[in-house]
């Protein structure tokens, strides 16, 4: 006898993106892009996608789009940064739910990176 189930969620993931920003706190530190690694986990709202791309969140123009982003203009915080990217991907109707983490490699001593985790959600 075989079970029968169903998909309970779908998030679409994209991890380990290291992009070049403008971003920090102090005028040296935005005066030259630095590199950060931005994870982003979206949350559809459907889970029945019948092997379409199109009925699912293509990964690739979030990239790109994220990439062009990082880049757009100055900001002080990385936590802005992560909204303008769950921003992005709300563009999308189906994501309900946006995870966002942005991280900058080795910016202290003795410590892999610094960085936050940011969750959005979609409201009407």
């Amino acid at each position: 006898m075989s079970a029968s189930f169903a998909a309970k969620s779908t998030a679409v993931l994209v991890e380990g993106l290291h992009v070049s920003a403008l971003v920090g706190y102090s005028s040296d530190e935005r005066a030259r892009p630095q590199i950060v690694v931005v994870d982003i986990a979206c949350e559809l709202s459907t889970n029945e996608f019948g092997d379409k791309l199109a009925r699912t969140f293509d990964y690739v123009p979030i990239v790109e789009r994220v990439r062009a982003l990082a880049l757009a203009h100055e900001r002080a915080l990385i936590e802005t940064l992560a909204e303008e990217i769950a921003s992005a991907c709300f563009s999308h109707e189906a994501v309900t739910c946006a995870r966002v983490s942005v991280r900058k490699p080795h910016k202290l001593s003795g410590c892999a990176a610094v960085g936050v985790d940011r969750t959005f959600v979609k409201t009407l």
